[in-house]
């Protein structure tokens, strides 16, 4: 085993690697396409990409040409911050799976609690809560292995998990040394949420 390959599990019993190869700024195309191919060759066995990044055909493309076995990779995207209605989610799901060219993905994360235009501004603790339950939905159809959030504070944990029918398994946030977000960290190791690290 290598760091590469090592897992955490998670509250619902899967494991994911505990190091992804995060595409976050990678240009679609030959850069994209390139970029994870190495990655999948030199060993990473978790692939971090999202709608807004604009790159998820290339991503999708390289994990079809590689000589992985799709069961022995966990394969991370994510909903568009400002899209929370039932019928965007789903929306924005079925538009994902289909530029990966995957059956399913490891890992679906709400992006963010509010439209990055709006962040700070106010509270959308319904949407959200829309947006959760569309999720577990799509976890529910065997599509999505496991559901999470992404830059979720502690209010916004606190709001999914009124209604959570399944919790989240991962709250990624902007994490690394002398940035640790101690008051998310501990709500989220209280209710068993591992937090994952991005830009670390």
């Amino acid at each position: 085993m290598s760091i590469l390959t090592d897992t955490y599990t998670l509250n619902n019993g899967t494991k994911i690697p505990k190091v992804a190869f995060g595409t976050w700024q990678t240009p679609d195309g030959d850069v994209a396409y390139q970029a994870v191919s190495s990655a999948l060759k030199f060993g990473y066995r978790h692939i971090d990409t999202a709608k807004i990044y604009g790159n998820e055909k290339s991503v999708g493309r390289a994990i079809a040409d590689s000589d992985v076995k799709r069961e022995d990779l966990w394969v991370t995207t994510k909903l568009p911050s400002q899209d929370k209605t039932r019928d965007l989610v789903l929306a924005d799901f079925e538009s994902s799976l289909s530029r990966l060219g995957l059956d399913y993905v490891d890992l679906y994360l709400i992006h963010a609690p509010w439209p990055w235009r709006e962040a700070g501004s106010k509270r959308f603790d319904e949407e959200n809560a829309e947006a959760w339950k569309t999720l577990e939905e799509l976890q529910k159809s065997g599509r999505v292995k496991s559901i999470g959030i992404s830059n979720f504070d502690v209010h916004d944990m606190e709001n999914i998990l009124k209604i959570a029918e399944i919790k989240p398994v991962v709250n990624q946030i902007q994490y690394y040394i002398g940035f640790t977000e101690p008051k998310i960290s501990k709500f989220a190791a209280e209710h068993d949420i591992r937090i994952e690290a991005y830009s670390p």
